[in-house]
């Protein structure tokens, strides 16, 4: 078999070209999909880090004793603790951070009990604007924890 044959270097050439062709469709599938993949995991990474604010937030209320004249150092301590919380968090921005409370509840037992109730939001923008996908999403966690005295 001559190497030289002009029919094998044809069959050659046609057969580069069709992979070519193929990754030129393939391609932009993979890349959508390694997009998608990196947009849900940043929503994932935002939802665990605003539950472990939250919880950090309500344990460091819950924990630590206030009075009337103390009340506006400890709400502001408090939303000290949950900032502080999302501050690693790799893509983070304070402007999209909402602290609701924290404010003391009657607890479920009839009174005697009472509870700090602190919610955390944070308004997160995928990187790619998918369709069907709204532009921004809000990511909100509620705890609730018993005051300890």
């Amino acid at each position: 078999m001559n190497p030289l044959n002009p029919q094998r270097r044809t069959r050659l050439t046609s057969r580069r070209g069709a992979i070519l062709v193929e990754l030129a469709i393939i391609l932009p599938l993979l890349l959508l999909f390694a997009g998608g993949i990196v947009d849900f995991s940043r929503f994932a990474q935002f939802y665990v880090a605003v539950s472990d604010a939250a919880g950090n937030g309500a344990r460091f209320a819950s924990f630590h004793p206030f009075t009337e004249a103390t009340s506006a150092v400890w709400t502001t301590k408090t939303r000290a603790a949950v900032t502080a919380s999302m501050d690693g968090v790799p893509g983070f921005r304070p402007d999209r951070l909402t602290i609701e409370g924290p404010t003391v509840v009657q607890g479920l037992d009839g009174g005697q009990v009472k509870n700090a109730r602190l919610t955390v939001s944070y308004r997160f923008s995928p990187i790619v604007q998918w369709p069907g996908i709204p532009r921004e999403t809000t990511v909100r966690r509620t705890v609730e924890m018993k005051l300890v005295r």
